[in-house]
Protein backbone atom coordinates (compact mmCIF):
# COMPACT_ATOMS: atom_id res chain seq x y z
CA UNK A 1 0.00 0.00 0.00
CA UNK A 2 1.61 3.39 -1.07
CA UNK A 3 2.23 6.30 1.20
CA UNK A 4 -1.45 8.28 0.28
CA UNK A 5 -3.61 5.19 0.59
CA UNK A 6 -2.37 4.83 4.32
CA UNK A 7 -3.12 8.35 5.02
CA UNK A 8 -6.12 8.19 3.38
CA UNK A 9 -6.80 5.07 5.19
CA UNK A 10 -6.06 6.45 8.71
CA UNK A 11 -7.83 9.29 8.56
CA UNK A 12 -11.04 7.36 7.57
CA UNK A 13 -10.39 5.43 10.86
CA UNK A 14 -9.88 8.43 12.85
CA UNK A 15 -12.90 10.37 11.91
CA UNK A 16 -10.85 13.34 10.44
CA UNK A 17 -12.42 14.88 7.12
CA UNK A 18 -10.63 14.87 4.13
CA UNK A 19 -10.90 17.68 2.07
CA UNK A 20 -10.09 17.77 -1.06
CA UNK A 21 -6.78 15.99 -3.44
CA UNK A 22 -5.52 17.35 -6.27
CA UNK A 23 -4.11 16.12 -9.71
CA UNK A 24 -1.91 13.00 -8.33
CA UNK A 25 -4.90 11.80 -5.97
CA UNK A 26 -4.62 7.96 -5.76
CA UNK A 27 -7.92 6.90 -7.47
CA UNK A 28 -8.69 4.35 -4.78
CA UNK A 29 -9.48 7.49 -2.73
CA UNK A 30 -12.28 8.17 -4.90
CA UNK A 31 -15.42 6.21 -5.16
CA UNK A 32 -15.52 4.50 -8.40
CA UNK A 33 -18.11 5.81 -11.43
CA UNK A 34 -19.34 2.01 -11.36
CA UNK A 35 -20.65 3.14 -8.02
CA UNK A 36 -21.96 6.62 -8.50
CA UNK A 37 -23.66 5.27 -12.01
CA UNK A 38 -25.46 2.16 -9.75
CA UNK A 39 -26.37 5.38 -7.24
CA UNK A 40 -27.62 6.90 -9.87
CA UNK A 41 -29.31 4.77 -12.01
CA UNK A 42 -31.50 3.39 -8.39
CA UNK A 43 -32.09 7.32 -8.10
CA UNK A 44 -33.97 6.98 -11.54
CA UNK A 45 -35.56 3.81 -11.34
CA UNK A 46 -37.06 4.75 -7.64
CA UNK A 47 -38.40 8.16 -9.29
CA UNK A 48 -39.21 6.56 -12.48
CA UNK A 49 -40.90 2.89 -11.83
CA UNK A 50 -43.89 3.94 -9.73
CA UNK A 51 -45.46 6.42 -12.39
CA UNK A 52 -44.71 4.02 -15.25
CA UNK A 53 -46.00 0.93 -13.80
CA UNK A 54 -49.13 2.74 -13.24
CA UNK A 55 -49.36 3.97 -16.37
CA UNK A 56 -48.95 7.73 -14.40
CA UNK A 57 -45.93 9.64 -16.08
CA UNK A 58 -48.32 11.97 -17.85
CA UNK A 59 -51.34 11.78 -15.15
CA UNK A 60 -52.28 14.00 -12.55
CA UNK A 61 -49.77 13.76 -9.85
CA UNK A 62 -49.76 17.29 -8.14
CA UNK A 63 -51.44 20.29 -7.89
CA UNK A 64 -48.31 22.72 -7.49
CA UNK A 65 -46.32 21.24 -11.13
CA UNK A 66 -50.16 22.30 -13.19
CA UNK A 67 -49.45 25.76 -11.90
CA UNK A 68 -46.22 26.09 -13.08
CA UNK A 69 -46.52 24.54 -16.20
CA UNK A 70 -50.06 26.52 -16.07
CA UNK A 71 -47.68 29.97 -15.09
CA UNK A 72 -45.03 29.39 -17.71
CA UNK A 73 -47.60 28.34 -21.03
CA UNK A 74 -49.43 32.03 -19.61
CA UNK A 75 -46.22 33.75 -19.85
CA UNK A 76 -45.77 32.58 -23.26
CA UNK A 77 -48.68 33.57 -24.27
CA UNK A 78 -48.09 37.47 -23.40
CA UNK A 79 -49.20 37.25 -19.69
CA UNK A 80 -47.11 38.26 -16.82
CA UNK A 81 -47.39 36.39 -13.45
CA UNK A 82 -48.03 39.13 -10.51
CA UNK A 83 -49.13 41.95 -13.17
CA UNK A 84 -51.82 39.82 -14.55
CA UNK A 85 -51.97 36.69 -12.84
CA UNK A 86 -51.21 35.65 -8.87
CA UNK A 87 -48.20 33.75 -8.84
CA UNK A 88 -47.32 33.01 -4.97
CA UNK A 89 -43.45 32.02 -5.63
CA UNK A 90 -40.46 33.60 -6.93
CA UNK A 91 -40.42 33.47 -11.17
CA UNK A 92 -37.86 31.25 -11.75
CA UNK A 93 -39.59 28.56 -12.02
CA UNK A 94 -41.81 30.14 -14.79
CA UNK A 95 -38.65 30.62 -16.60
CA UNK A 96 -37.11 26.98 -16.43
CA UNK A 97 -40.50 25.51 -17.32
CA UNK A 98 -41.27 27.92 -20.15
CA UNK A 99 -39.33 25.57 -22.88
CA UNK A 100 -41.27 22.55 -21.85
CA UNK A 101 -44.62 25.15 -22.32
CA UNK A 102 -43.16 25.77 -25.74
CA UNK A 103 -42.13 22.36 -26.49
CA UNK A 104 -46.14 21.79 -25.57
CA UNK A 105 -47.11 24.10 -28.16
CA UNK A 106 -45.56 21.44 -30.77
CA UNK A 107 -46.12 18.55 -29.20
CA UNK A 108 -48.81 18.99 -26.74
CA UNK A 109 -49.23 19.32 -22.98
CA UNK A 110 -49.20 15.85 -21.96
CA UNK A 111 -45.90 15.64 -23.87
CA UNK A 112 -43.95 18.36 -22.59
CA UNK A 113 -45.62 17.60 -19.15
CA UNK A 114 -43.82 14.16 -19.26
CA UNK A 115 -40.57 15.54 -20.25
CA UNK A 116 -40.38 18.11 -17.86
CA UNK A 117 -41.20 15.13 -15.45
CA UNK A 118 -37.95 13.66 -17.07
CA UNK A 119 -35.76 16.92 -16.77
CA UNK A 120 -36.95 17.08 -12.82
CA UNK A 121 -35.48 13.12 -12.47
CA UNK A 122 -32.87 14.09 -14.12
CA UNK A 123 -31.84 16.68 -11.27
CA UNK A 124 -32.01 14.24 -8.94
CA UNK A 125 -29.81 11.96 -10.87
CA UNK A 126 -27.34 14.98 -10.91
CA UNK A 127 -27.50 15.86 -7.00
CA UNK A 128 -26.86 12.24 -6.12
CA UNK A 129 -23.72 12.20 -7.77
CA UNK A 130 -22.71 15.74 -6.77
CA UNK A 131 -23.42 14.61 -2.81
CA UNK A 132 -21.09 11.39 -3.28
CA UNK A 133 -18.45 13.48 -4.89
CA UNK A 134 -18.79 16.35 -2.04
CA UNK A 135 -19.30 13.62 0.77
CA UNK A 136 -16.29 11.87 -0.71
CA UNK A 137 -13.51 15.08 0.06
CA UNK A 138 -14.91 15.07 3.76
CA UNK A 139 -15.65 11.82 5.00
CA UNK A 140 -14.70 9.36 2.87
CA UNK A 141 -15.70 7.16 0.34
CA UNK A 142 -17.65 4.59 2.44
CA UNK A 143 -19.74 7.72 3.98
CA UNK A 144 -20.45 9.28 0.47
CA UNK A 145 -21.65 6.04 -0.81
CA UNK A 146 -24.01 5.65 1.96
CA UNK A 147 -24.99 9.54 1.48
CA UNK A 148 -25.51 8.56 -2.45
CA UNK A 149 -28.29 5.73 -1.38
CA UNK A 150 -29.86 7.31 1.00
CA UNK A 151 -30.88 10.10 -1.34
CA UNK A 152 -31.09 7.93 -4.08
CA UNK A 153 -33.75 5.74 -2.35
CA UNK A 154 -35.20 7.57 0.62
CA UNK A 155 -39.23 8.52 -0.25
CA UNK A 156 -38.70 12.21 1.49
CA UNK A 157 -36.39 13.11 -1.35
CA UNK A 158 -38.41 10.66 -4.30
CA UNK A 159 -41.42 11.53 -4.03
CA UNK A 160 -40.44 15.41 -4.31
CA UNK A 161 -38.46 14.67 -7.31
CA UNK A 162 -40.54 12.66 -9.50
CA UNK A 163 -42.92 16.46 -11.05
CA UNK A 164 -42.08 19.82 -11.26
CA UNK A 165 -41.22 20.92 -7.88
CA UNK A 166 -39.22 23.94 -6.15
CA UNK A 167 -37.44 21.76 -4.14
CA UNK A 168 -35.04 19.25 -6.57
CA UNK A 169 -34.18 22.84 -7.85
CA UNK A 170 -33.20 23.78 -4.48
CA UNK A 171 -31.13 20.79 -4.33
CA UNK A 172 -29.08 21.09 -6.94
CA UNK A 173 -28.29 25.12 -6.38
CA UNK A 174 -27.31 23.90 -2.89
CA UNK A 175 -24.83 20.62 -4.24
CA UNK A 176 -23.39 22.55 -6.85
CA UNK A 177 -22.57 25.25 -4.98
CA UNK A 178 -20.46 23.42 -2.50
CA UNK A 179 -19.14 21.46 -5.52
CA UNK A 180 -17.90 24.72 -7.21
CA UNK A 181 -16.36 26.33 -3.33
CA UNK A 182 -14.71 23.26 -2.94
CA UNK A 183 -12.13 23.27 -0.23
CA UNK A 184 -12.90 26.98 1.09
CA UNK A 185 -15.36 25.68 3.01
CA UNK A 186 -13.28 23.32 4.53
CA UNK A 187 -9.80 24.84 4.65
CA UNK A 188 -10.33 27.90 4.03
CA UNK A 189 -8.50 27.80 0.70
CA UNK A 190 -5.75 30.24 1.38
CA UNK A 191 -4.26 29.16 -1.48
CA UNK A 192 -6.59 29.96 -3.82
CA UNK A 193 -8.27 32.96 -2.15
CA UNK A 194 -6.17 35.38 -4.34
CA UNK A 195 -6.18 33.34 -7.65
CA UNK A 196 -8.29 34.85 -10.41
CA UNK A 197 -8.39 30.92 -11.57
CA UNK A 198 -10.07 29.89 -8.45
CA UNK A 199 -12.11 33.37 -7.91
CA UNK A 200 -14.37 32.26 -10.59
CA UNK A 201 -15.57 29.61 -8.63
CA UNK A 202 -16.61 31.56 -5.83
CA UNK A 203 -18.45 34.03 -8.15
CA UNK A 204 -20.06 31.06 -10.34
CA UNK A 205 -21.33 29.03 -7.08
CA UNK A 206 -23.14 32.47 -5.72
CA UNK A 207 -24.85 32.72 -9.08
CA UNK A 208 -25.77 29.17 -8.71
CA UNK A 209 -27.66 29.49 -5.63
CA UNK A 210 -28.78 32.75 -6.82
CA UNK A 211 -30.82 31.04 -9.48
CA UNK A 212 -31.94 28.90 -7.00
CA UNK A 213 -33.27 31.80 -4.71
CA UNK A 214 -35.27 33.00 -7.79
CA UNK A 215 -36.71 29.34 -7.70
CA UNK A 216 -38.30 29.31 -4.06
CA UNK A 217 -37.29 32.61 -1.28
CA UNK A 218 -35.43 28.99 1.07
CA UNK A 219 -32.59 29.71 -0.75
CA UNK A 220 -31.97 32.18 1.32
CA UNK A 221 -31.22 30.21 4.18
CA UNK A 222 -28.62 28.71 2.25
CA UNK A 223 -26.87 31.61 1.00
CA UNK A 224 -26.68 32.89 4.63
CA UNK A 225 -25.16 29.82 5.87
CA UNK A 226 -22.55 29.29 3.01
CA UNK A 227 -21.73 33.08 3.00
CA UNK A 228 -21.36 32.62 6.80
CA UNK A 229 -19.24 29.69 6.41
CA UNK A 230 -16.90 31.66 3.90
CA UNK A 231 -16.85 34.62 5.82
CA UNK A 232 -15.18 32.32 8.81
CA UNK A 233 -13.15 30.25 6.83
CA UNK A 234 -11.82 32.30 3.71
CA UNK A 235 -12.14 35.71 5.07
CA UNK A 236 -15.32 38.32 5.23
CA UNK A 237 -14.64 39.16 1.69
CA UNK A 238 -14.94 35.83 0.56
CA UNK A 239 -18.48 35.56 2.07
CA UNK A 240 -19.33 38.88 0.69
CA UNK A 241 -18.56 38.58 -2.60
CA UNK A 242 -20.18 35.07 -2.65
CA UNK A 243 -23.72 36.69 -0.86
CA UNK A 244 -23.34 39.49 -3.37
CA UNK A 245 -23.25 37.30 -6.72
CA UNK A 246 -26.09 35.30 -5.23
CA UNK A 247 -28.24 37.87 -4.16
CA UNK A 248 -27.92 39.94 -7.67
CA UNK A 249 -28.01 37.11 -9.76
CA UNK A 250 -31.68 36.68 -8.04
CA UNK A 251 -32.35 40.36 -8.04
CA UNK A 252 -31.63 40.28 -12.29
CA UNK A 253 -33.96 37.31 -12.80
CA UNK A 254 -36.75 39.20 -10.77
CA UNK A 255 -36.41 42.78 -11.45
CA UNK A 256 -38.04 42.76 -14.88
CA UNK A 257 -41.20 41.13 -12.74
CA UNK A 258 -40.87 43.33 -10.15
CA UNK A 259 -40.74 46.38 -12.06
CA UNK A 260 -43.80 44.75 -14.55
CA UNK A 261 -45.75 45.44 -10.51
CA UNK A 262 -43.36 46.09 -7.83
CA UNK A 263 -46.43 45.60 -4.95
CA UNK A 264 -48.36 42.72 -6.26
CA UNK A 265 -45.04 40.96 -6.37
CA UNK A 266 -44.27 41.85 -3.17
CA UNK A 267 -47.51 40.95 -1.72
CA UNK A 268 -47.49 37.48 -3.69
CA UNK A 269 -43.86 36.02 -2.67
CA UNK A 270 -43.31 37.68 0.29
CA UNK A 271 -46.26 38.77 2.22
CA UNK A 272 -49.21 36.32 1.56
CA UNK A 273 -46.45 33.50 2.21
CA UNK A 274 -45.65 34.93 5.42
CA UNK A 275 -48.96 35.46 5.96
CA UNK A 276 -50.46 31.73 5.17
CA UNK A 277 -52.44 30.55 8.34
CA UNK A 278 -54.20 27.21 6.98
CA UNK A 279 -52.64 23.97 7.64
CA UNK A 280 -52.48 21.43 4.47
CA UNK A 281 -51.54 18.84 6.92
CA UNK A 282 -53.62 18.77 9.82
CA UNK A 283 -53.53 15.19 10.89
CA UNK A 284 -50.42 14.28 13.06
CA UNK A 285 -50.14 10.70 11.39
CA UNK A 286 -49.68 12.36 7.51
CA UNK A 287 -47.69 14.63 9.22
CA UNK A 288 -45.40 12.08 10.88
CA UNK A 289 -45.13 10.12 7.41
CA UNK A 290 -44.16 13.05 5.28
CA UNK A 291 -41.71 14.38 7.79
CA UNK A 292 -39.95 10.51 7.79
CA UNK A 293 -40.51 10.15 3.65
CA UNK A 294 -41.64 6.28 4.31
CA UNK A 295 -45.58 7.12 3.65
CA UNK A 296 -46.03 10.99 2.90
CA UNK A 297 -48.95 11.38 -0.08
CA UNK A 298 -50.28 7.50 0.65
CA UNK A 299 -51.09 9.18 4.62
CA UNK A 300 -52.29 6.15 6.96
CA UNK A 301 -52.08 3.25 4.04
CA UNK A 302 -48.66 3.65 4.22
CA UNK A 303 -45.99 2.78 7.03
CA UNK A 304 -47.37 2.46 10.37
CA UNK A 305 -46.91 5.60 12.90
CA UNK A 306 -44.09 3.88 15.03
CA UNK A 307 -41.50 3.28 11.33
CA UNK A 308 -42.05 7.03 10.50
CA UNK A 309 -40.80 7.50 13.96
CA UNK A 310 -37.47 5.07 13.74
CA UNK A 311 -36.98 6.90 10.82
CA UNK A 312 -37.32 10.70 11.83
CA UNK A 313 -34.60 9.24 15.39
CA UNK A 314 -32.55 7.61 12.82
CA UNK A 315 -32.00 11.14 11.16
CA UNK A 316 -32.02 12.82 14.29
CA UNK A 317 -28.92 10.37 15.68
CA UNK A 318 -26.97 11.16 12.15
CA UNK A 319 -27.27 14.94 12.49
CA UNK A 320 -26.07 14.51 15.86
CA UNK A 321 -23.03 12.47 14.50
CA UNK A 322 -22.09 14.72 11.81
CA UNK A 323 -22.50 17.21 14.33
CA UNK A 324 -20.11 15.63 16.65
CA UNK A 325 -17.70 13.87 14.33
CA UNK A 326 -18.16 15.86 11.40
CA UNK A 327 -17.51 17.66 8.40
CA UNK A 328 -20.07 20.16 10.52
CA UNK A 329 -20.73 21.85 7.19
CA UNK A 330 -23.45 19.11 6.58
CA UNK A 331 -25.00 18.97 9.91
CA UNK A 332 -24.95 22.88 10.25
CA UNK A 333 -27.08 23.08 7.16
CA UNK A 334 -29.47 19.71 7.73
CA UNK A 335 -30.88 21.73 11.46
CA UNK A 336 -31.30 25.09 9.53
CA UNK A 337 -33.07 23.60 6.43
CA UNK A 338 -35.06 21.26 9.39
CA UNK A 339 -35.79 24.60 11.66
CA UNK A 340 -37.12 26.24 8.13
CA UNK A 341 -39.28 23.64 7.03
CA UNK A 342 -40.84 21.71 9.99
CA UNK A 343 -42.72 24.87 11.85
CA UNK A 344 -44.40 25.58 8.39
CA UNK A 345 -48.26 25.99 8.98
CA UNK A 346 -48.43 25.27 5.24
CA UNK A 347 -46.07 22.01 5.53
CA UNK A 348 -47.10 19.28 2.55
CA UNK A 349 -45.09 16.41 1.55
CA UNK A 350 -42.93 17.58 -0.89
CA UNK A 351 -41.31 20.26 1.56
CA UNK A 352 -38.62 17.78 3.48
CA UNK A 353 -36.96 17.20 0.23
CA UNK A 354 -35.08 20.52 1.11
CA UNK A 355 -33.41 19.32 3.68
CA UNK A 356 -32.86 15.68 2.09
CA UNK A 357 -29.07 16.47 0.40
CA UNK A 358 -27.64 17.65 3.89
CA UNK A 359 -30.17 14.70 6.23
CA UNK A 360 -28.97 12.00 3.09
CA UNK A 361 -24.64 13.50 4.08
CA UNK A 362 -25.42 13.21 7.62
CA UNK A 363 -26.52 9.68 7.12
CA UNK A 364 -23.73 8.23 5.23
CA UNK A 365 -21.30 10.38 7.93
CA UNK A 366 -23.03 8.37 10.81
CA UNK A 367 -23.01 4.88 9.39
CA UNK A 368 -19.60 5.10 8.22
CA UNK A 369 -18.55 5.92 11.80
CA UNK A 370 -20.81 3.34 12.36
CA UNK A 371 -19.20 1.03 10.82
CA UNK A 372 -15.51 2.22 11.88
CA UNK A 373 -16.71 1.58 15.40
CA UNK A 374 -17.63 -1.73 14.94
CA UNK A 375 -13.91 -2.67 13.66
CA UNK A 376 -12.85 -1.51 16.46
CA UNK A 377 -15.04 -3.85 18.58
CA UNK A 378 -13.37 -7.28 19.68
CA UNK A 379 -16.64 -8.94 18.20
CA UNK A 380 -16.01 -11.01 15.06
CA UNK A 381 -19.54 -10.31 13.99
CA UNK A 382 -19.65 -6.67 14.74
CA UNK A 383 -18.83 -5.01 11.67
CA UNK A 384 -20.55 -7.80 9.42
CA UNK A 385 -24.25 -7.00 11.51
CA UNK A 386 -23.54 -3.06 11.43
CA UNK A 387 -22.76 -3.53 7.42
CA UNK A 388 -25.93 -5.50 7.02
CA UNK A 389 -28.09 -3.26 9.07
CA UNK A 390 -26.93 -0.15 6.72
CA UNK A 391 -27.71 -2.48 3.52
CA UNK A 392 -31.39 -2.91 5.32
CA UNK A 393 -32.64 0.30 5.97
CA UNK A 394 -31.38 1.24 2.41
CA UNK A 395 -33.02 -1.55 0.99
CA UNK A 396 -36.56 -0.69 3.23
CA UNK A 397 -36.50 2.92 1.96
CA UNK A 398 -35.82 1.42 -1.65
CA UNK A 399 -39.03 -1.01 -1.50
CA UNK A 400 -41.10 1.15 -0.05
CA UNK A 401 -40.53 4.03 -2.28
CA UNK A 402 -41.04 2.04 -5.46
CA UNK A 403 -44.32 0.00 -4.08
CA UNK A 404 -46.61 2.51 -3.13
CA UNK A 405 -49.64 3.59 -5.51
CA UNK A 406 -49.32 7.03 -6.42
CA UNK A 407 -51.86 9.36 -5.50
CA UNK A 408 -53.70 10.66 -8.83
CA UNK A 409 -55.03 9.50 -11.92
CA UNK A 410 -54.07 8.72 -15.22
CA UNK A 411 -54.49 11.29 -18.25
CA UNK A 412 -58.03 9.57 -19.11
CA UNK A 413 -58.99 9.79 -22.91
CA UNK A 414 -62.41 11.48 -21.82
CA UNK A 415 -60.68 14.75 -20.13
CA UNK A 416 -58.92 15.26 -23.56
CA UNK A 417 -62.66 14.26 -25.65
CA UNK A 418 -64.35 16.68 -23.31
CA UNK A 419 -62.05 19.35 -23.43
CA UNK A 420 -61.81 19.24 -27.15
CA UNK A 421 -65.22 20.12 -27.22
CA UNK A 422 -65.57 23.25 -24.37
CA UNK A 423 -61.91 24.82 -25.03
CA UNK A 424 -63.20 27.19 -22.46
CA UNK A 425 -63.88 24.49 -19.66
CA UNK A 426 -63.20 25.60 -16.09
CA UNK A 427 -60.76 23.58 -13.94
CA UNK A 428 -60.23 23.55 -10.11
CA UNK A 429 -57.30 21.76 -10.70
CA UNK A 430 -54.71 23.06 -12.72
CA UNK A 431 -52.70 19.61 -13.49
CA UNK A 432 -56.20 18.34 -15.51
CA UNK A 433 -55.49 20.99 -18.47
CA UNK A 434 -51.64 19.85 -19.39
CA UNK A 435 -53.12 15.97 -18.76
CA UNK A 436 -56.12 16.75 -21.40
CA UNK A 437 -53.85 18.64 -23.56
CA UNK A 438 -55.91 22.07 -23.34
CA UNK A 439 -53.52 24.10 -21.42
CA UNK A 440 -51.90 25.67 -24.79
CA UNK A 441 -55.48 25.82 -26.85
CA UNK A 442 -56.90 28.10 -23.74
CA UNK A 443 -54.01 30.09 -23.81
CA UNK A 444 -54.11 31.11 -27.03
CA UNK A 445 -58.48 31.46 -27.13
CA UNK A 446 -57.86 33.86 -23.99
CA UNK A 447 -59.80 31.48 -21.89
CA UNK A 448 -60.71 32.93 -18.33
CA UNK A 449 -57.82 31.00 -15.79
CA UNK A 450 -57.27 32.32 -12.40
CA UNK A 451 -53.38 29.71 -12.86
CA UNK A 452 -53.42 29.58 -9.77
CA UNK A 453 -57.07 28.20 -7.70
CA UNK A 454 -56.55 28.38 -4.41
CA UNK A 455 -53.39 30.54 -4.72
CA UNK A 456 -55.56 33.61 -6.14
CA UNK A 457 -57.08 32.88 -2.56
CA UNK A 458 -54.08 33.39 -0.60
CA UNK A 459 -53.71 36.37 -2.06
CA UNK A 460 -56.76 37.80 -1.77
CA UNK A 461 -56.60 37.08 1.95
CA UNK A 462 -53.72 38.19 2.47
CA UNK A 463 -51.79 34.33 3.52
CA UNK A 464 -55.45 33.58 5.22
CA UNK A 465 -57.91 31.80 2.82
CA UNK A 466 -60.88 30.62 4.73
CA UNK A 467 -63.13 33.44 6.51
CA UNK A 468 -66.30 32.21 8.86
CA UNK A 469 -69.60 33.38 7.11
CA UNK A 470 -73.10 33.24 7.86
CA UNK A 471 -74.17 33.43 11.60
CA UNK A 472 -75.45 31.04 14.50
CA UNK A 473 -75.93 26.93 13.13
CA UNK A 474 -75.40 27.98 9.44
CA UNK A 475 -71.61 29.84 9.59
CA UNK A 476 -69.36 28.26 7.71
CA UNK A 477 -66.19 28.59 6.66
CA UNK A 478 -65.54 29.73 3.24
CA UNK A 479 -62.98 31.48 1.07
CA UNK A 480 -62.89 35.30 1.48
CA UNK A 481 -65.93 36.84 -1.04
CA UNK A 482 -63.34 39.06 -3.18
CA UNK A 483 -61.99 35.08 -4.83
CA UNK A 484 -65.56 34.15 -4.77
CA UNK A 485 -66.40 37.23 -7.16
CA UNK A 486 -63.63 35.84 -9.19
CA UNK A 487 -64.27 32.69 -9.05
CA UNK A 488 -67.98 33.49 -10.79
CA UNK A 489 -66.86 35.66 -12.95
CA UNK A 490 -64.59 32.60 -14.56
CA UNK A 491 -67.33 30.39 -14.99
CA UNK A 492 -69.69 33.33 -16.26
CA UNK A 493 -67.01 32.83 -19.24
CA UNK A 494 -66.53 29.31 -19.21
CA UNK A 495 -68.62 26.87 -21.82
CA UNK A 496 -68.35 23.55 -19.09
CA UNK A 497 -66.96 22.94 -16.05
CA UNK A 498 -64.61 20.02 -14.43
CA UNK A 499 -64.28 20.29 -10.40
CA UNK A 500 -61.84 17.94 -8.90
CA UNK A 501 -62.61 15.84 -5.12
CA UNK A 502 -60.67 18.82 -3.44
CA UNK A 503 -63.46 21.16 -0.90
CA UNK A 504 -64.91 23.64 -3.18
CA UNK A 505 -64.97 26.04 -0.31
CA UNK A 506 -68.05 27.87 -1.79
CA UNK A 507 -70.49 30.37 -0.50
CA UNK A 508 -74.48 29.17 -1.08
CA UNK A 509 -73.88 32.06 -3.48
CA UNK A 510 -71.27 30.79 -5.85
CA UNK A 511 -72.81 27.47 -5.59
CA UNK A 512 -76.46 28.52 -6.79
CA UNK A 513 -74.62 30.37 -9.62
CA UNK A 514 -72.75 27.38 -10.78
CA UNK A 515 -76.04 24.64 -10.61
CA UNK A 516 -77.90 27.68 -12.53
CA UNK A 517 -75.53 28.20 -14.99
CA UNK A 518 -74.51 24.05 -15.44
CA UNK A 519 -75.65 20.65 -15.38
CA UNK A 520 -73.68 17.20 -14.32
CA UNK A 521 -72.81 15.37 -17.35
CA UNK A 522 -70.70 12.51 -16.02
CA UNK A 523 -67.62 10.98 -13.95
CA UNK A 524 -64.47 10.61 -14.76
CA UNK A 525 -62.88 9.28 -11.97
CA UNK A 526 -62.07 11.90 -9.29
CA UNK A 527 -63.38 14.32 -11.17
CA UNK A 528 -66.89 15.32 -12.09
CA UNK A 529 -67.94 16.52 -15.99
CA UNK A 530 -70.41 20.08 -16.16
CA UNK A 531 -72.00 21.91 -19.18
CA UNK A 532 -73.96 24.53 -20.11
CA UNK A 533 -77.87 24.57 -18.77
CA UNK A 534 -78.68 25.72 -21.93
Amino acid sequence: MNAPARADEADEQAGRPRWPRRAGEPAAARVPALVTGLAVAAAVAVRLWPLISQHMLNGLLEYDDGVHYDAAAHLLGGALPYRDFVFIQPPGIVLLVAPFAAFGRLAGDQAAMTAARLAVTAVAAVNVALLIRLVNRGAGRVAAVIAGGTYAVWGGAAASERTVLLEPLLGLGLLGAMALLGDRLMTGGAGEARGPRRGWRLVAAGVLLGLALAVKTWAVADIVLLAGWLALRSGRRAGAAFACAAFGTAAVVCLPFFLAAPGAMFHQVVSDQLGRTERLTPDPVVFLHEVAGVGQVYGRSGAPPAAAIAVMALFVLAVAAALWRGPRIWAVPAIASLALVLPQRSYTYHYIDFAAPALAACAGIAAAALLRAARRVRVAAAAPVAGVAVAAVLAVFAWQSVTYDVVGSPAQPQFRGFFAAHPCAFSDYPSLLAAADAETRQVRLHCANLVDYTGAALAVGNGKMLVRLGQGSRSRFYRLPAWQAQVRAILAASDAAVLSWRPERWTPETKLFFHQRFRKLSQAGNFTLWILRT
